[in-house]
């Protein structure tokens, strides 16, 4: 079973990633939002944690920034109904922060603002992992997470530069959910203004104009 890649890509579309790793390509599932952020191109080196699923007719992998996410990941296909598509699709669009905050906070709407995961999956991942919380991998992301964009810079400054944010690009028509999930991926303690904006609309446009 494969569990780590080290390499360099070779080809990448949308989601998926051919990884040459000794002359051979390792076709990697990865998250949209993920291969965006991290601005994955061909003949970049990059590693990957890797979760390997094994069908009868089949083998795919899905890669990971980290292992803890692998782990989360893990826990996500645990529950009954949840695949590896919409386990790695939850962690790439919530991120593993505001996972721990909904399942603390019992919020099935943060689940359900996922594409695909309806209201009785998203209060069975809840209630499955609830009692889990004091796993290893919760507790890694458990003390960074909250449910909404204050759990991200705290209070002060820091908030009202993300509520600009988010409200500049409200004004610009995209929707509250995705906004809240590209401002916790771009900000950075110190970032301007406008460099927050710029890299959330970059990303935002190109989500839209894959629709």
């Amino acid at each position: 079973m494969i569990a780590w890649l080290k390499g360099t890509i070779h080809h990448i579309k949308d989601c998926e990633i051919v990884l040459n790793v000794g002359d051979v390509g390792y076709l990697v599932q990865v998250g949209q939002n993920q291969s965006m952020s991290r601005g994955y191109q061909a003949g970049q080196e990059i590693e990957l944690a890797i979760y390997t699923q094994l069908k009868q007719d089949e083998m795919r992998l899905f890669g990971f920034e980290s292992f803890d996410e692998r782990e989360l990941f893990l826990r996500l296909i645990s529950v009954n109904g949840v695949g590896p598509k919409m386990a790695i699709n939850i962690i790439d669009q919530l991120t593993p922060p505001r996972i721990v905050g909904a399942i603390r906070e019992n919020s099935s709407d943060t689940f359900q603002s996922v594409s695909g995961v309806g209201k009785k999956t998203a209060q069975r991942i809840i209630l499955d992992l609830k009692d889990k919380l004091k796993d290893a991998v919760f507790m890694t992301y458990g003390t960074r997470g909250g449910s909404d964009l204050d759990a991200v810079a705290g209070t002060g400054a820091g908030g009202d530069l993300i509520e600009d944010a988010a409200s500049a690009l409200r004004n610009l028509g995209f929707q509250t959910a995705q906004i809240q999930i590209s401002i916790q991926k771009h900000f950075r303690q110190g970032i301007k203004l406008d460099d927050l904006i710029k890299k959330c609309l970059s990303e935002l446009s190109q989500i839209s104009s894959k629709r």
